[in-house]
């Protein structure tokens, strides 16, 4: 199997898009103007979170996704946590895309896959000395 260091520029539509749906959630969260029926206070007490630092997250979170926005080749040096975000919008939006992008969509979760095992297997080139 050929790894492409680049995503192909399909791909990089697809997670362009990804990117402003999250951004555009986050945006909403950070306005307090959640599509959803969130009670943002009460998940706040509930986990010891002060506003501050409910905001300040999010914040970090735009800038991230902004910054993958950009440029998805960032994508591959997300956090975990952040690639799971990432998966879950893919998840729930694949259906919009797999009619007239079917080999992005499906190498998009592969690449996603490949990025994953990376990071569980911590390759370490120094290992290699």
């Amino acid at each position: 199997m050929i790894v492409h260091r680049d995503f192909t520029h399909v791909q990089r539509l697809l997670i362009r898009n990804i990117c402003t749906e999250q951004l555009e959630s986050l945006n909403r969260l950070l306005n307090n103007e959640s599509l959803a029926d969130i009670d943002v206070d009460a998940y706040l007490h509930e986990w010891d979170i002060t506003k501050e630092e409910f905001e300040e997250q999010l914040i970090k979170n735009i800038r991230k996704f902004k910054k993958v926005a950009k440029d998805p080749d960032d994508l591959r040096v997300l956090h975990e946590g952040d690639l799971s975000i990432f998966r879950h919008i893919l998840f729930h939006v694949e259906d919009r895309y797999k009619e007239k992008y079917p080999n992005a969509v499906s190498n998009l979760w592969r690449r996603l896959f490949l990025i994953e095992h990376v990071m569980e297997t911590q390759f370490d080139f120094n290992q290699l000395n």
